[in-house]
C-alpha cells in the first residue's frame, strides 16, 4: 500500500478518537483499532504481572462498535434481546436446558499433546456447565454463608448446556466424526467464519486474562482465553492453569459478556449493570474480599462470576444474571440453538475411549464399526515461520493437498504501530506424506516486504530443508512441495529396567478429595530415540497388591492401563517419564510396568519392564489392609 493511501499514526489524534468514540473511516478505523490494542496490552500487561483479573471486554468492544456495520449489527441484537426480556417466559424457555455447541481453538501450542489438551478442553466444557447450572461444589459458599448478605436475592441456575460438538465438523480442520471439536493450531486470531453456528473458544497466549464481545454474534466471533487461564488442574505442556486463575473461572466470566452480562460493577455508583439483583458497586474487587464488603450504600455481589475476584472466590451468577443470558440466547442464538442438534450428536462407545484397542478396532480407539478411524500417520514434522512487516493484519496462508482441500490454514495476524518487522510464533505442522501447496496471501495486494518491513516466509522439515520461502509478492504466492518421510526407523527397548519414585497428595475433585500420585520412571538409558513421525506411545499397568508375608494370600486388584503418546524432546523422548494419576487409594500397595510401542502399537512393542512395588502413605503393611477402591 502506497504512503499516500495508508494512513500515518498519530497519537493525540487517536487519543481524541478514543474517548469520543468517533466513528472512523475504514483506513483509519484499522490504524485506531490497531494502536488501541498496543495501549491494551501494555495495560493489562501490567495488571497480569500484579496478579489481579481484568479482562478487556470495553476496550474490545470499542474497536468493534468503531465499525459502522459491526456496531448496526450489535444494535439490532440488542434490539432483540429487549424485546425478548418482556415477552419471554422463562418457565417455558427452561422446561429443558437449551443446548449450545462449543469448539475449543488451541493456538500456537508447541509440541502440543493432543490427548491432554482433549481432556484439558473436556474440563473446562464441565466447569462452564457445573458453573452456569449452579451445580459447582463451591456454590455452597453462596447457600451456606453469602446469601445471607442478600435477602431475597436466590442464585442463578442458568437454563443452558455446553455441548463440545463431535458430529458434523467443518472441513479442513483434521478432525473426523465422533471427535471432539477441538482444534490444536488450525486457527488464529479470534474470529473464523467456517465456525459459525458455535460457541468458539480460543485459547493462546495474549498476556492478560481474556476478551470477549458484549453479546456474541455465532457468525463465527468467540471468547478468547490465555493459555495460563484455561481449565483447572495441571493442565498441559504450555496450557497450564496458575494460580490464582487454576479453576475454569476466566472462561465463565468471558462467556457471560458473550451472553450479554456487563461486569458486576457497571458503570460505578448510579449506574447500572442491567440486572436487577445485582447490587450498585462503585468499582471490582480483586482477590479474596470478606462478605459483607460494601459500597454505594448496599452490599457488593464480589462472589458473582462478573467481577474480579480470584477463581476460588466467584462462585455465583445471580438469578438475575441467568434470566438476561437466557433471554438473549432466545433472541440472537437460534442459530446455534438449531445447529447443535446437527453436531452435538451422541457420543462413542465406551470402549473406543478406554486407551485400550479392543473390540474391533484396528489402533487403539480407533477404527471398527463404533470408533472414528484411525488417523494416517503423521510422518512428517514442519516449522512455519513468518514474520510480517507492519500490515500483518494482511497476511493469511493455508496448506492445500492434492486434492486442493485446505488441510491447515492460519492468519490474519496483527497490524502495528509503525513500520519493521514483526515475528510471529511459529506454527508446528504434521503431515502425512503426499505434495502439497503452501499457498500466502496479502489483501491489499503489496506482499509483506520491503516497503513496511522486511517481512518473509519459511517452512523447513524436521532435518530443516526449506520447502518454501518468500516475502516479496503481490496478492499470492503458491509453492508446491512433496513429502516422503525421512525420520529413522522405529525402535522399542528389548528391555527396561527402571527405578521408581512417587509422590502422593491429596486433590480437590467435584465428588470429594482423593489421593494424586506421580509416578517417575528412569531408564539406565538417559534417552532413547523416538523422533515425533515413529508414534511412539508408552503404555503403563498398575494393579492393586496384597503379598506381604507368605501365610498371607495374594490378594490382586483390577489391572488399569494408562496409554500415552510419547512427547518427543526435539528428536529423542527423554527419561525420566513423569505421570499423575488422580484415582489412587491410599490404603494400598501398587505394582507397576512399563513398555514402548512404535506407530502407537501397530508396529514393534517392546516387551514389558520388571515390576516394581510401592506402598502408599496410609498403606498399613503390618495387617495389609486392602479395601478396593470405589467401583473396584
Amino acid at each position: 500500500m502506497p504512503d499516500s493511501q495508508k494512513p500515518v499514526f498519530d497519537l493525540p489524534c487517536m487519543l481524541i478518537f478514543v474517548n469520543s468514540r468517533i466513528i472512523l473511516p475504514l483506513n483509519m478505523y484499522r490504524l485506531l483499532s490497531q494502536a488501541t490494542s498496543l495501549a491494551l496490552v501494555i495495560l493489562l500487561s501490567q495488571v497480569s504481572m500484579n496478579a489481579q483479573r481484568t479482562c478487556a471486554m470495553e476496550t474490545h468492544m470499542q474497536d468493534l462498535l468503531s465499525d459502522p456495520a459491526y456496531k448496526a449489527a450489535h444494535d439490532l441484537r440488542q434490539s432483540l434481546f429487549q424485546v425478548s426480556q418482556l415477552t419471554t417466559d422463562r418457565s417455558a424457555l427452561c422446561a429443558d436446558p437449551v443446548v449450545l455447541p462449543i469448539a475449543i481453538h488451541f493456538q500456537g501450542v508447541s509440541n502440543p499433546d493432543a490427548a491432554c489438551l482433549l481432556a484439558q478442553a473436556q474440563n473446562q466444557v464441565q466447569i462452564l456447565n457445573d458453573d452456569y447450572q449452579g451445580m459447582n461444589a463451591d456454590i455452597s459458599n453462596w447457600n451456606n454463608s453469602a446469601s445471607s448478605y442478600f435477602p431475597g436475592t436466590s442464585n442463578g441456575e442458568t437454563c443452558l448446556e455446553f455441548c463440545l460438538a463431535t458430529s458434523n465438523h467443518p472441513s479442513g480442520y483434521g478432525l473426523v466424526e465422533g471427535e471432539p471439536a477441538v482444534t490444536i493450531n488450525q486457527t488464529s486470531g479470534d474470529f473464523d467464519a467456517n465456525w459459525a453456528g458455535y460457541v468458539n473458544v480460543f485459547v493462546r497466549n495474549i498476556n492478560f486474562l481474556g476478551y470477549s464481545p458484549l453479546g456474541g454474534a455465532g457468525n463465527g466471533d468467540g471468547v478468547v482465553v490465555d493459555n495460563n487461564a484455561f481449565g483447572s488442574g495441571t493442565g498441559c505442556s504450555g496450557t497450564a492453569p496458575g494460580a490464582p486463575y487454576d479453576l475454569g473461572r476466566t472462561l465463565t466470566h468471558e462467556l457471560g459478556h458473550y451472553l450479554n452480562l456487563n461486569h458486576v460493577w457497571g458503570g460505578g455508583c448510579g449506574s447500572d449493570d442491567g440486572v436487577g439483583d445485582t447490587p450498585d458497586s462503585d468499582s471490582p474487587y480483586y482477590g479474596c474480599p470478606s462478605n459483607g464488603s460494601a459500597s454505594c450504600g448496599s452490599t457488593d455481589m464480589h462472589m458473582s462470576y462478573m467481577d474480579y475476584t480470584d477463581d476460588a472466590c466467584m462462585y455465583m451468577f445471580s438469578n438475575g444474571q441467568s434470566v438476561r443470558m437466557e433471554n438473549y440466547v432466545a433472541a440472537n442464538f437460534s442459530s446455534l440453538v438449531n445447529n447443535a442438534q446437527n453436531v452435538c450428536g451422541p457420543g462413542l462407545p465406551d470402549h473406543c475411549t478406554n486407551g485400550v484397542q479392543d473390540e474391533d478396532e484396528t489402533g487403539v480407539d480407533c477404527g471398527g464399526a463404533d470408533c472414528a478411524p484411525c488417523p494416517v500417520p503423521c510422518t512428517n514434522d514442519l516449522t512455519l515461520s513468518i514474520i510480517t512487516d507492519r500490515w500483518g493484519g494482511e497476511t493469511t496462508w493455508e496448506i492445500q493437498d492434492d486434492n486442493g482441500s485446505v488441510v491447515i490454514s492460519g492468519g490474519p495476524y496483527d497490524t502495528e504501530l509503525l513500520s519493521g518487522e514483526y515475528p510471529q510464533p511459529d506454527e508446528y505442522i504434521c503431515l502425512p506424506d503426499g505434495c502439497y501447496d503452501f499457498v500466502i496471501n496479502d489483501s491489499y495486494g503489496d506482499g509483506m516486504c520491503c516497503e513496511y518491513g522486511q517481512g518473509s516466509y519459511t517452512l523447513v522439515d524436521d532435518l530443516g530443508n526449506i520447502l518454501a520461502s518468500g516475502g516479496t509478492f503481490a496478492s499470492t504466492e503458491t509453492t508446491n512441495f512433496c513429502l516422503t518421510g525421512t525420520s529413522d526407523p522405529c525402535e522399542v527397548f528389548a528391555s527396561a529396567p527402571v527405578d521408581l519414585t512417587k509422590s502422593l497428595q491429596p486433590v480437590p475433585y467435584p465428588n470429594g478429595v482423593i489421593d494424586r500420585v506421580q509416578v517417575k520412571f528412569y531408564k539406565d538409558s538417559p534417552q532413547v530415540k523416538y523422533t515425533a513421525q515413529d508414534n511412539a506411545a508408552l503404555d503403563i499397568e498398575f494393579w492393586p497388591i496384597r503379598d506381604l508375608s507368605t501365610n498371607t494370600p495374594i490378594v490382586d486388584g483390577p489391572v488399569s492401563s494408562i496409554n500415552n503418546r510419547v512427547k518427543p524432546g526435539q528428536d529423542f523422548f527423554k527419561w525420566p517419564v513423569k505421570f499423575n494419576r488422580p484415582d489412587v487409594d491410599p490404603n494400598i500397595r501398587y505394582r507397576w510396568r512399563v513398555r514402548v510401542s512404535c506407530q502407537e502399537g501397530s508396529q514393534a512393542v517392546s516387551p514389558w519392564s520388571e515390576e516394581k512395588i510401592f506402598n502408599t502413605p496410609d498403606f498399613d503393611p503390618e495387617t495389609g489392609i486392602y479395601t478396593p477402591p470405589a467401583g473396584a
